[in-house]
């Protein structure tokens, strides 16, 4: 598959803010990798910010089309919830700049805050939703309207600010320590699951 110069733009983007970090990136940087000139990039993308507004946008529609396995169709599965782990680690690790680095991006671009937000609220939303689901299929203990958000704004917590965390207590952040954060939500879960097999 050919990619056009918009997609370039982004992959080549997307590389560059996850190795040296987006603060350090510039458009002109961007536009070198591709073998492009600045203006040109501007054809595309007005700005840095939109760059990154727009590959926020892909991560945030990569993970709505993950299975989620408490809102699926099908019964809920724990099988069903590591594949839906690996997923989401498997985002997480292709777009690693946006959690390493939310709380500047965010600081500098409005709009990118209030996709942020929008992103926020539903998550949590989902996440509830898919406990929920859990429960309702038998495979966790009930919870109450409290508990069961408490729930999802810890698990939403590590999700978002795990990498932070790893990087502020010096660990290397790798795809296997990116992982490590879904062991504390099965940590988590854990006490609630009823037939463990």
């Amino acid at each position: 598959m050919i990619m056009g110069t918009k997609d370039k733009i982004l992959a080549a983007a997307l590389d560059l803010f996850n190795n040296q970090g987006a603060r350090a990136v510039t458009t002109n940087h961007i536009a070198a990798e591709v073998g492009i000139s600045p203006g040109n990039l501007y054809y595309h993308f007005k700005n840095r910010e939109e760059i990154v507004r727009t590959l926020y946008q892909r991560m945030a529609e990569e993970c709505n089309e993950c299975q989620d396995p408490g809102n699926s169709h099908d019964k809920p599965s724990f099988e069903g919830l590591e594949e839906h782990f690996q997923k989401i680690t498997n985002i997480e690790w292709k777009y690693r700049f946006i959690k390493r680095d939310i709380a500047r991006l965010i600081d500098r671009d409005p709009e990118l805050k209030q996709l942020f937000q929008e992103v926020h609220q539903q998550k949590q939303v989902e996440i509830a939703e898919s406990i929920q689901g859990f429960v309702s299929a038998g495979l966790t203990r009930d919870m109450d309207d409290r508990a069961r958000e408490q729930m999802a704004q810890i698990i939403w917590l590590i999700s978002t600010f795990w990498q932070p965390f790893l990087e502020l207590s010096n660990k290397k952040v790798t795809r296997e320590s990116l992982a490590e954060g879904m062991d504390l939500v099965r940590f988590l879960i854990k006490p609630f699951i009823k037939d463990e097999t």
